[in-house]
């Protein structure tokens, strides 16, 4: 077999794990709100864990196939399509279905407690504000190391 197959296989079924991981962490939400709270947050961290590793390793698996054009066209991707995406958020938020829809999943989730419509709202903005602040404050990061690493003496 050659090497290019067997890369391929491999990406195969890491993108199987890719999709049924949160398919099966959504499924099992039921069961996990009978159980406590460590275990939910358990099973959520390795979901998230798993989610989030494997996209790397499928992401750099990519990036070593690809030439300088696909390189070129990620580099573009990534950097309009974080500003757009995250853009985009607050401008949803306005819109009552999909208010309607958060405060429904929000009810969803604990329905045990009497979450108000502005709460649930608020709470999903300021996740996404910190998400956001934290792909700023990486990007910065990132791009200040690689800009140092890259002017280094040879």
């Amino acid at each position: 077999m050659s090497k290019s197959k067997a890369v391929s296989g491999n990406s195969s079924v890491l993108v199987a794990i890719l999709v049924i991981t949160p398919i099966l962490f959504l499924a099992a939400i039921p069961w996990l709100k009978d159980q406590p709270d460590w275990m939910a947050l358990t099973f959520g961290g390795l979901a998230a864990l798993i989610e989030i590793s494997g996209a790397m390793i499928l992401a750099a698996r990519k990036d070593r196939q690809s030439d300088e054009w696909h390189r070129g066209a990620s580099r573009f991707g990534s950097q309009w399509g974080w500003l757009v995406g995250a853009g985009l958020v607050p401008l949803l938020l306005v819109l009552p279905p999909v208010q309607q829809a958060i405060l429904a999943f929000a009810k969803q989730t604990d329905g045990g407690v009497v979450i108000t419509e502005k709460a649930a709202l608020l709470t999903f903005l300021l996740g996404f504000v910190t998400v956001v602040l934290l792909q700023t404050l990486f990007t910065a990061i990132f791009t200040l190391a690689w800009r140092f690493w890259m002017s280094r003496a040879v």
